[in-house]
């Protein structure tokens, strides 16, 4: 008509420019997507051995029974426990599925501590009590030797 408007030439270069520029951003997407999960793989390697969790306190090391407890039951758990149900999980057992490494004595470090987890439900809430014997240095008051073994 008056040919001061676009043309199907012109849309057609246009589009084609944003294909193009689409497709560039889609591959550097997923390479940038390559390179986070390489370094998530490369960090997810190291062992629990390798990073060796320093105790100040024996309080640091209920701490930490907890935490891992919590994750134990969270994986094995979930909606299975019920109301006012108390399970003991030993150190062992929480060591074996990976949720915590060896435990040394702080005051002697070639003494490994032994211990359990109790928890409980009650009104919805898991209450955890984390119970360890380290050597002669130091055992939780309430513990229980016979809860820190597994049955055969």
């Amino acid at each position: 008509m008056n040919n001061r408007g676009w043309g199907l030439n012109v849309m057609l270069v246009f589009t084609g420019i944003l294909l193009l520029a689409l497709i560039i951003v889609i591959v550097e997407i997923q390479n940038n997507f390559k390179k986070l999960e390489a370094n998530y793989e490369e960090n997810s390697s190291q062992t629990e051995e390798s990073i060796k969790p320093t105790y100040t306190t024996y309080e640091d090391i209920e701490f930490a029974l907890i935490k891992s407890a919590g994750s134990y039951v969270r994986k094995y758990y979930s909606e299975d426990f019920l109301e006012g149900d108390y399970i003991t999980v030993p150190l062992s057992v929480l060591q074996k599925e990976k949720f915590i490494g060896p435990i040394y004595d702080i005051k002697d470090e070639t003494t490994a501590c032994t211990g359990y987890v109790g928890f409980i439900k009650q009104e919805g809430i898991i209450d955890y009590e984390p119970y360890i014997k380290c050597g002669k240095n130091y055992t939780t008051k309430g513990y229980i030797e016979r809860h820190d073994t597994v049955a055969s």
